[in-house]
C-alpha cells in the first residue's frame, strides 16, 4: 500500500461555485462546473506519477458532479461541520494503514502548481506540515498518526486556527514545518477567472 494519502474534499469550494452558478446559469454544468476545472488541474499536477495515493472525500459516494479520475479513491465525508469531516478524514486514513495523511483544500491548486514537490521538500520526519490561508485557516495539513491524536478535537477551518495549532505544537514539543500563507482573495480571483478562459 502507498504510505501517503492525500485527501481532497469535493465541496470546500461550494461558496465560489454558488457565485459562479449565478453568473453562468444558462451554461452547461458539465463544462462550467468548479469540480470539472479543479479535477483537470489536479490530474495535471499528478500526471507524472508520485508516491501519493489520492482520494476524494464526497458528500455521498455517488456524487453526480464528481469529475476526478477513477484512479482516485473515494470516501464519504463523515460529520456535520467541515472541521469534523477533516478530523474524520485523518482518522480514516490511519485506520486504513497509511503512515502519513495530508489534507489539501483543492482550491490550493490556484496558488501553487508544485504541491507534490512542496510537500516532499518541506515535510520532515516526525513533524506536522502546515499551510494557512491569509485568514489563518488551514489549507494544507500533513500529519503522522502519533501526532493526530494530539489534535483530534482541533477546528482546522476556524479563523486564526494556525495560531492555536502552532501553540499546541510548541507546548507538546511537536516539531512542525510552516509553509508561507497565501492570499485567499487572490486564489479565489484566479479560480473565478478560470471560468472565462480555456481552463474548462
Amino acid at each position: 500500500m502507498t504510505k501517503l494519502l492525500l485527501g481532497l474534499f469535493s465541496n470546500t469550494w461550494n461558496p465560489i461555485w454558488d457565485l459562479k452558478e449565478k453568473n453562468f446559469a444558462n451554461e452547461s454544468v458539465s463544462h462550467k462546473h468548479v469540480g470539472s476545472v479543479l479535477s483537470r488541474l489536479w490530474e495535471k499536477e499528478f500526471q507524472s506519477g508520485s508516491e501519493f495515493e489520492l482520494a476524494v472525500f464526497q458528500d455521498t459516494l455517488s456524487d453526480p458532479i464528481d469529475f476526478y479520475p477513477t484512479t482516485y479513491r473515494r470516501f464519504m465525508q463523515i460529520g456535520i461541520h467541515l472541521h469534523d469531516k477533516i478530523r474524520n478524514m485523518f482518522e480514516l486514513g490511519f485506520e486504513k494503514g497509511y503512515e502519513k495523511v495530508i489534507f489539501v483544500d483543492p482550491i490550493l491548486i490556484f496558488h501553487s502548481t508544485n504541491i507534490p514537490e512542496t510537500i516532499q521538500n518541506n515535510w520532515k520526519e516526525d513533524s506536522v506540515l502546515l499551510m494557512p490561508d491569509s485568514q489563518g485557516k488551514i489549507a494544507l495539513c500533513g500529519m503522522e498518526e502519533e501526532h493526530f491524536w494530539q489534535f483530534e478535537n482541533f477546528e482546522f477551518q476556524a479563523k486564526e486556527a494556525i495560531v492555536e495549532i502552532l501553540s499546541d505544537c510548541n507546548s507538546k514539543n511537536i516539531s512542525f514545518q510552516l509553509l508561507n500563507s497565501f492570499e485567499l482573495e487572490q486564489v479565489e480571483a484566479k479560480m473565478k477567472e478560470a471560468f472565462q478562459t480555456n481552463l474548462y
